[in-house]
């Protein structure tokens, strides 16, 4: 596997360096990448289908807005395609590669209450999205799964006493139903239900 990677990016910073952004463009090439080679005989059988490429652009913004409110949001567009494959393969997925997603996008904001009696208490809220997916490469391109594209919310609840810290973590906060990747329509992978997650942390 060789890959050839060229990147540029800036930084700025604003509001007395609270709040910080970068922007990233990038050309990566990649030979040699192994993808299954849907062989009916050898389900496990993989091949290397040739040259593939990504381009994109990523955005970040990061910092925090008050001394107890913070910001994270990041996008990113990548176009991932094949340049050196069979025919078919490029008739296929030339406009994008498997489980590849050109839009990406996930945000989440976080509150302290920093006085009176509910010092300590915080609250977070996120939103992760990922467009849409092709599946992997299959035989008849009539039968090419398109995983859609999907959207979660996320919410946290924080409270802070010295140096102990409760958190929970509520995810999939609507109980979405949605696909993460995966290869065909009968191996295709659900992300996970509404789950939620409790940690007990203590900072030195």
């Amino acid at each position: 596997l060789t890959s050839e990677l060229f990147e540029a990016g800036i930084k700025t910073e604003w509001f007395n360096k609270r709040l910080s952004a970068t922007l990233a463009v990038y050309s990566l090439s990649q030979k040699g990448a192994l993808y299954n080679a849907n062989d009916s005989s050898n389900s496990d059988l993989l091949k290397q289908i040739g040259e593939e490429k990504s381009e994109g652009v990523e955005v970040d913004i990061y910092g925090q807005i008050m001394p107890n409110w913070s910001v994270i949001m990041n996008y990113a567009y990548n176009h991932a395609y094949f340049t050196e494959a069979d025919e078919s393969t490029l008739a296929t997925f030339g406009n994008q590669k498997p489980n590849a997603p050109r839009n990406t996008f996930n945000f989440w904001s976080k509150y302290i209450i920093d006085h009176g009696d509910l010092n300590g208490l915080g609250f977070g809220l996120g939103y992760d999205y990922v467009g849409e997916r092709n599946g992997s490469i299959v035989r008849d391109p009539e039968l090419i799964p398109v995983f859609p594209s999907y959207g979660l919310f996320n919410a946290a609840i924080y409270y802070k006493v010295n140096k102990f810290q409760i958190q929970l973590n509520i995810n999939n906060v609507f109980d979405k139903t949605h696909w993460v990747g995966g290869y065909d329509f009968l191996r295709a992978f659900p992300g996970r239900p509404r789950n939620i997650m409790s940690t007990v942390s203590y900072t030195f």
